[in-house]
């Protein structure tokens, strides 16, 4: 975080998102944000549309402008790394199978 605020020339938008929202794993930090990017750009000639999927709060997408007309698309996935409590965070493969595999 520290590398952050030494960076000058990020703008006052992404200097908020990294201090504030960088972890993004409930659903109320998920909705924070979503409305932060709403806030932000609420002025703007930008229009602002959240895609859900499978009709869940979890599933969603936030869609600046519009890609129907858009010259260009431009695309983000962003993941937080799962929480084990005491544990390291690790990838595994889901299959127990594989699991052995991979651990040996």
């Amino acid at each position: 975080m520290k590398e952050v605020q030494k960076t000058s020339n990020l703008t006052q938008t992404s200097k908020a998102i990294l201090n504030n929202f960088m972890v993004r794993k409930s659903l109320k930090q998920k909705s924070d944000f979503i409305e932060f990017i709403k806030k932000e750009l609420k002025d703007t000639n930008f229009s602002v549309s959240i895609e859900k999927y499978n009709n869940k709060e979890t599933n969603r997408n936030i869609i600046i402008g519009n890609y129907h007309n858009a010259k260009y698309i431009y695309t983000a996935h962003y993941d937080t790394c799962a929480s084990l409590g005491f544990l390291p965070n690790f990838i595994t493969p889901k299959i127990l199978f594989s699991f052995y595999l991979f651990k040996s």
